[in-house]
């Protein structure tokens, strides 16, 4: 199958001057290339959603065995053990119900998506894709959302509240529960420590 990413993207109303008059969108959405994505943000996203994004080809094995687990105890979905890719091709291409059915077929979707596309491609396709709360989709929108500034301008501990943020923005948002926020925050550098992306 033909794999391919069009996000909507938000419409800008400009005043003569060039001024910004008014923003259109259904999803908040500005799409930017990797390469205006500060590292940190992209380590930090990796190490809290899909720590092998980099070995697995679209499916972490380990992650499903791990969520199903967690599943059974629960006897209900909690987990879903999705990479990265999985993630995308839901959010690009699926509902977000949770049925087997559905799951399976983000199992074939992130397949495909990783025998067309590379590991670059879909990372920036996914931080230009996934939602970040309060209608934010996309880490520039989220850049903006929650301090006002490019992506590109964002900071080690801003990285880390976003991607932090995109496991439960009803959740981890500032504007929902700060103190939750920051432990969100915190484990996200504590991940990324773990790794080895950062240094204490």
């Amino acid at each position: 199958a033909e794999v391919t990413f069009n996000p909507k993207l938000t419409t800008y109303l400009y005043d003569a001057q060039g001024r910004v008059l008014a923003r259109l969108y259904k999803e908040n959405r500005d799409q930017v290339s990797l390469t205006e994505i500060p590292e940190h943000l992209q380590k930090a996203v990796i190490a809290v959603e899909d720590d092998r994004f980099y070995t697995h080809y679209g499916i972490n094995f380990r992650g499903i065995a791990r969520a199903l687990l967690v599943n059974l105890r629960a006897r209900d979905i909690r987990q879903g053990g999705s990479t990265l890719t999985q993630q995308l091709a839901k959010n690009a291409f699926l509902t977000h119900e949770r049925t087997i059915s559905r799951k399976l077929r983000e199992l074939l979707w992130a397949v495909q998506i990783e025998r067309r596309y590379s590991k670059d491609e879909i990372l920036e396709a996914y931080l230009n894709e996934v939602c970040f709360g309060h209608g934010a989709y996309g880490v520039e929108a989220a850049a903006q959302l929650y301090f006002g500034k490019h992506v590109s301008d964002i900071d080690l501990s801003e990285a880390a509240f976003l991607a932090g943020v995109i496991n439960g923005p009803n959740v981890f948002s500032p504007f929902v529960d700060k103190e939750a926020a920051v432990r969100r925050r915190n484990f996200v550098l504590s991940r990324m420590q773990n790794l080895n992306y950062i240094t204490p």
